[in-house]
């Protein structure tokens, strides 16, 4: 009886982290749409402007905006990926599996974290060029 306790009690924690993992998705798929606008602003109308006003700064915003594409596209597969591993678990709980799936679960919503604040930092920056 303890180990049906404890399967269920599992399975309940493996589809709460799936819950959670799948809910990044639609974080990720805001940041890249918010990416998206950063860039075609700045290619299309400010390029110019910004380049004028503080060339390092423009240099440094591109640079951010480069990081969190690079930072997304990762961040994206590894949340398919973490999704993927769950929904196995879910399905066969008898698989044996690591710990670590909960470190890699807060790593995952550490890396988001920080691509939120980079593109905060990143419409700061921009923002403040221009005003």
């Amino acid at each position: 009886m303890n180990t049906i306790i404890e399967e269920k009690e599992l399975n309940y924690e493996l589809q709460e982290l799936h819950l959670l993992s799948t809910g990044w998705q639609s974080e990720v798929q805001f940041l890249t749409g918010e990416m998206n606008f950063l860039k075609k602003l700045i290619n299309q109308r400010l390029k110019k402007a910004i380049a004028d006003v503080n060339p390092e700064k423009a240099q440094e915003i591109n640079l951010n905006i480069t990081t969190l594409e690079q930072n997304i596209n990762s961040v994206k597969l590894a949340i398919i990926n973490h999704v993927k591993y769950l929904e196995k678990l879910i399905m066969d709980p008898s698989q044996q599996f690591q710990l670590s799936i909960i470190e890699d679960h807060m790593a995952l919503e550490r890396k988001i974290t920080e691509d939120f604040i980079l593109i905060r930092s990143c419409k700061q920056d921009l923002f403040s060029l221009v005003s």
